[in-house]
């Protein structure tokens, strides 16, 4: 269990960033106090939906958890962070939702045009070929 946890802890450390000492990050309002967090949370913040469901996943079926690997300050941290990034993610779908729909009323209002150009052109046909057995004297 242990093993398991520390893999999983180092998996989401996995990072390049600069450590500077400790620091309240400025949008999860959690102080972050060693580098090891700060890889994590900086992880986080950059995984991508496929990520954020198998960390969940992970966590969820992880029921051993003791007391003694977390502490309530290091819940708080990975949980504000997963909560933002969840949340951002959120929010491009939803931009891009509303792209995908603004293209949609696009293609239909398009085709409606269209639709309307060819029964324009169907009705000019129409008084042209009636003009023209006007003019030749038919009734």
């Amino acid at each position: 269990m242990l093993d398991k946890f520390k893999k999983w802890w180092k998996d989401l450390a996995k990072t390049t960033e600069e450590w500077e000492g400790p620091y309240v990050h400025e949008d999860l309002n959690v102080e972050v106090n060693t580098k090891d967090e700060h890889e994590t949370v900086a992880n986080i913040l950059r995984m991508n939906v496929k990520e954020v469901n198998a960390t969940l996943r992970d966590f969820e079926n992880d029921t051993e958890l003791t007391p003694e690997l977390w502490s309530p300050r290091r819940y708080q941290l990975i949980r504000r962070a997963l909560q933002k990034r969840i949340s951002e993610l959120n929010e491009r779908t939803l931009q891009k939702e509303k792209a995908w729909n603004t293209m949609i009323e696009l293609v239909e209002a398009t085709a409606w045009m269209r639709e309307q150009r060819a029964y324009s052109n169907i009705n000019e046909e129409a008084r042209r070929r009636e003009m023209e057995r006007i003019m030749k004297g038919g009734s």
